[in-house]
């Protein structure tokens, strides 16, 4: 598990995010790309009559989505011939209308997004979700951060533990993650910790929300966007679940049962010759990179397990090295689904070769 920043930290990085953002809705045809003079080759998006704001990698490649432009294309514009990019935008724009939502921070578009999106922003989750994770008699603060797309809060419970094998413990907890820029749910996960290498396991979500809502009603040029009362006690309404499903999230039998599907996965052996055509074959189903896989190859023979917790948990060790958290996170994530491979399908995979 990666260690990320300080909950306090977090909490401040939060809060100006908060007072930084805001957020538009306009049709495309009050929408244009072009660059200015003090950006060099910058593309700017104008946003009707409401500013000019630069454009992150996320936005761009949303936008280049949006209007069908194929991302390798869009790519080679950006790096060699910006203005024949901005061409192509503002052509596609007003050829292609539709309302968006623009979010911006810091002076930069950040997310173009659905009109049917909802915001379910950090400060949300975290306003729902941290009282209750603070309580220190019940959870534990282990990793939390910010990244430039993503949330996460990763916590455990000093009453959940036990044993995988003799010797073995592992500990219970939550992840909470969301993304503000559609690049991901609401999620509330269960989490396995493994004490002795600091590995964290994340299982099938316990609560999870889409950001989908009701279609925003607009004139025809850019706008703030406001949620109505109804959409508000509606948002409302789900953050008191979170906080419920937070305060509850690991009851101690649930747990047991996790503990169970952990012992029967150690009992999967690897078959003796096949140890590199199973991991290959697990890996490029979970769609790891040749560099992954060789390095959980290495991890897997260095820890001396060859079963499927094994390899799970050799995926999850590499998280702890990644230079990315947003990997890291889906490698944890990984780790829980080898942990959720059928008998059968444990069986083809590990006879591979």
């Amino acid at each position: 598990m990666k260690e990320g920043m300080d909950i306090v930290a977090l909490a401040q990085e939060i809060k100006r995010r908060e007072a930084a953002k805001q957020d538009y809705t306009a049709p495309t045809t009050e929408l244009s790309v072009g660059r200015l003079q003090e950006a060099g080759d910058d593309l700017q998006m104008q946003v009707g009559q409401k500013g000019c704001f630069g454009i992150n990698e996320v936005a761009h490649q949303q936008l280049g989505d949006h209007l069908g432009i194929p991302r390798r294309y869009y790519t080679r514009m950006q790096a060699e011939a910006p203005d024949l990019l901005a061409a192509n935008i503002n052509t596609w724009l007003i050829k292609k209308p539709s309302n968006r939502m623009i979010r911006t921070l810091d002076g930069r578009v950040r997310a173009f997004l659905s009109d049917r999106y909802q915001c379910l922003d950090n400060e949300m989750v975290a306003q729902a979700a941290l009282p209750v994770l603070l309580n220190q008699e019940a959870f534990t603060i282990k990793s939390c951060t910010l990244t430039e797309t993503r949330l996460y809060i990763q916590a455990l419970s000093p009453r959940l533990m036990g044993e995988v094998k003799v010797g073995e413990v592992v500990q219970g907890g939550i992840v909470l993650s969301n993304s503000e820029v559609g690049l991901g749910a609401v999620m509330v996960e269960p989490l396995i910790f493994k004490l002795a290498c600091t590995n964290g396991m994340i299982r099938s979500s316990a609560l999870k929300r889409h950001h989908v809502g009701r279609r925003i009603e607009q004139g025809g040029e850019a706008q703030e966007f406001y949620a109505t009362e109804t959409i508000k006690a509606d948002i409302n309404a789900f953050m008191l679940k979170i906080r419920d499903t937070v305060a509850h999230a690991f009851d101690e039998l649930a747990f047991h049962k996790e503990l169970e599907l952990f012992r029967l996965a150690a009992e999967q052996k690897i078959p003796a010759g096949n140890i590199q055509a199973t991991v290959e074959e697990v890996t490029k189903r979970f769609d790891c990179s040749k560099g992954e896989s060789d390095n959980i190859l290495t991890r897997l023979i260095e820890g001396g397990d060859l079963s499927q917790w094994g390899l799970a948990n050799a995926v999850t060790n590499l998280a702890n090295d990644v230079e990315s958290y947003d990997r890291a996170v889906e490698l944890e994530r990984k780790g829980g689904q080898i942990i959720d491979l059928s008998p059968r399908e444990w069986q083809v995979l590990s006879k591979a070769a």
